[in-house]
């Protein structure tokens, strides 16, 4: 997924998005952009959303909200500065498909399962996750033909998930459930330098770059899955 944030704009611009829907969906979302007030060289961009929504099965909604401020400065003619940050939180139920052939597609002498019907815990099953990242961009130009340019991130997620489903039929009304569990969260920075030359001729344009990245990972959690209950 090639995801690319928000940026700020040099013109003044913005939208409010409002959406209702079926299973309870509500959303609204903001995205304004523009230049500083009362200056020229520098502009901002704050994006936002807050949505909530229920699953085709019971108990399974979800909510989702986000925050992107990003701010660029034109340092001078040759440099030019763009800091970005963003914070996500998703609290939702783990929605799991599957459901057993006997009382979906094959009939019994009970009747037949719903298909809104959950096999899960309510009261246990959980899906949270927040991540949040911060970072720059920085580009910076040598001459006409040379610039520079720097890509900084750092970002952290933490989740916690615990998932009941069934596994298959143990007797005319019962089945044996199983459970997945993760609880952790994972750090990462990374930067990216690059040197881009572009020039050109009669019939030609050429582009080269040449650059070094490093990555740091670091990830850390409790996992598990128990049967048989």
């Amino acid at each position: 997924i090639n995801a690319i944030s928000k940026r700020p704009t040099d013109t003044a611009q913005g939208q409010v998005n409002l959406q209702v829907g079926t299973d309870e969906h509500r959303q609204l979302g903001f995205d304004t952009s523009g230049p500083v007030a009362g200056r020229n060289d520098v502009s901002y961009r704050l994006v936002g959303l807050g949505r909530y929504s229920e699953g085709d099965q019971d108990f399974t909604e979800n909510e989702r909200y986000y925050f992107a401020p990003s701010l660029t400065w034109d340092v001078s003619d040759d440099t030019e500065l763009t800091i970005l940050a963003s914070v996500q939180k998703d609290d939702a139920f783990p929605y799991n498909g599957f459901k057993l052939a006997y009382g979906t597609v094959e009939d019994t002498p009970f009747g037949r399962v719903d298909p809104s019907v959950d096999y899960g815990e309510p009261g246990y099953d959980t899906n949270e996750r927040t991540q949040s990242a911060i970072g720059y961009s920085l580009s910076h130009r040598l001459n006409d033909t040379w610039r520079f340019e720097q890509d900084f991130r750092y970002s952290h997620v933490d989740l916690l998930l615990r998932s009941t489903y069934m596994s298959f039929q143990t007797g005319p009304r019962e089945g044996q459930r199983q459970i997945i569990y993760r609880d952790g969260n994972i750090s990462s920075w990374t930067i990216d330098n690059r040197v881009v030359g572009t020039w050109f001729t009669e019939r030609t344009e050429q582009t080269f770059l040449a650059g070094f990245d490093y990555q740091d990972l670091n990830n850390r959690g409790k996992q598990n899955g128990a049967l048989g209950f």
